[in-house]
């Protein structure tokens, strides 16, 4: 199992007193069960423009038929005149292309339909059906990862990875240790002020750490999390050390969001 836990303590300056346990679950989650069907974005559009495809289709088959019917009767007995049929066969060999062209162009718009459909429809991603933690416990639910990795093109391993990357940076965040030996003082265990955390410093574990893959696709993930979190602008101009001491701060308070820390930082340095 990929391991992360040494090198985010050093990075968050916290560390988990305990040993955390990594585990897969064998099924998914209720919650994850969207994932596994097919939801698209206009349906009934879609539904449309395969009824046309399964209409021209089946003119083209029809043709086919008849045709193959006159030929084969022409096979047992040779037709009375040589023109009727050779005027036949030019003239339903031309109907064949023109039927053809048509389900062509309906083939296309069903093509064009299936390929524009938004997974976004499926999205946002809730943590639950990506897996769960507790203070000393991650349990990741590899069938969804898999299947989300697919629906965004994704390598499988490396969403894995970055999952398991973002569940330890919450349990550090909220189960770790300062150096004081100070916890989680707060009353909420979720929010912007968390998510915000969590990707800073998953992506600072990835620029650190030179896992450039991991963080392409951490950037790539995050777009389809809830948007709690995902705005990391107002860390963006701040030192390492800064973050930290405003993390440290903010973890400690039981009612100050990370903004209003973050405001007290920049007024005071």
């Amino acid at each position: 199992m990929f391991t992360c836990r040494k090198e985010l303590e050093e990075l968050m300056g916290l560390k988990h007193p305990r040993k955390v346990l990594i585990e897969e679950a064998s099924e998914a989650p209720r919650a994850a069960e969207r994932f596994f069907r097919g939801i698209y974005s206009e349906p009934e559009k879609l539904r449309r423009s395969l009824g046309e495809l399964q209409k021209e289709t089946n003119t083209i088959l029809e043709l086919l038929g008849f045709r193959r019917s006159r030929l084969r009767e022409w096979q047992n007995e040779l037709p009375s005149a040589a023109r009727e049929a050779q005027d036949y066969i030019k003239e339903s060999s031309m109907e064949l292309i023109a039927r053809h062209e048509r389900a062509s162009l309906a083939e296309a718009r069903v093509l064009k339909m299936l390929q524009e459909q938004e997974v976004v429809e499926l999205f946002p991603v809730e943590e639950e059906v990506l897996g769960r933690w507790s203070p000393d416990r991650i349990v990741l639910f590899p069938s969804v990862i898999e299947k989300i990795a697919l629906l965004l093109k994704l390598s499988n391993d490396g969403l894995t990875k970055v999952i398991l990357v973002h569940f330890m940076a919450h349990e550090l965040i909220q189960a770790g240790e300062d150096r004081d030996k100070r916890t989680w003082g707060r009353k909420d265990l979720a929010g912007e002020g968390v998510e915000t955390l969590v990707h800073y410093y998953s992506n600072l574990f990835y620029r650190c750490c030179q896992y450039k893959e991991l963080g392409l696709i951490e950037s790539a993930l995050v777009k389809y999390l809830p948007a709690a979190g995902r705005d990391g602008r107002q860390l963006q101009d701040l030192s390492r050390e800064q973050v930290s001491a405003a993390m440290i701060f903010w973890r400690r308070q039981a009612n100050l969001s990370l903004k209003e820390v973050l405001a007290y930082l920049d007024e005071f340095s």
